[in-house]
C-alpha cells in the first residue's frame, strides 16, 4: 500500500467512525431536558466533518479552478471559509439557545478540512 492509498484510507475510515455512531439522548414522562455529554464520535461530528470537508472543496474548485488562483492561494482562503463557517455555526449556537457551542465540533470541522486538503492533493498528484 503506497502512501496516498494509506492516506485515502486513514480518511475514510474516519468519516465512517464519525458518522456511524449516533447520539442518544432520554427524557422522563415530564419532558425534562436532557443534556448530553458531548462526545468525539457522534453523528453530529460526522456532520461537521462532512460539511467542512465539503465546504472547503468547494471553495477551493471555485478560486483554483473557475477563477485560477494558485494552488496555495486557494488552499488557504477556502480553509478560511470551511473554519469561518464553522466558527460562526458555534457562535450562533451559544447565542439562540438553540444548540451548545462545542470545542469538539471545532475539533470536527478541522478534521475536515483535513481531510479534504488532503484528498486534493492526492488528487492533484
Amino acid at each position: 500500500m503506497n502512501k496516498k492509498q494509506w492516506l485515502l484510507s486513514v480518511g475514510l475510515l474516519l468519516c465512517m467512525a464519525c458518522c456511524g455512531v449516533a447520539d442518544v439522548t432520554t427524557s422522563d414522562s415530564l419532558k425534562t431536558p436532557v443534556i448530553k455529554r458531548d462526545r468525539l464520535f457522534s453523528v453530529d461530528k460526522g456532520h461537521h466533518l462532512t460539511v467542512s470537508a465539503m465546504i472547503t472543496g468547494l471553495s477551493y474548485y471555485a478560486l483554483y479552478q473557475e477563477q485560477n488562483q494558485s494552488r496555495g492561494t486557494a488552499t488557504r482562503v477556502s480553509l478560511g471559509v470551511a473554519f469561518s463557517f464553522g466558527a460562526a455555526k458555534e457562535i450562533y449556537d451559544g447565542l439562540s439557545g438553540k444548540g451548545q457551542p462545542s470545542l469538539l465540533d471545532i475539533v470536527a470541522d478541522i478534521a475536515g478540512m483535513t481531510l479534504a486538503v488532503t484528498l486534493l492533493n492526492i488528487s492533484s498528484n
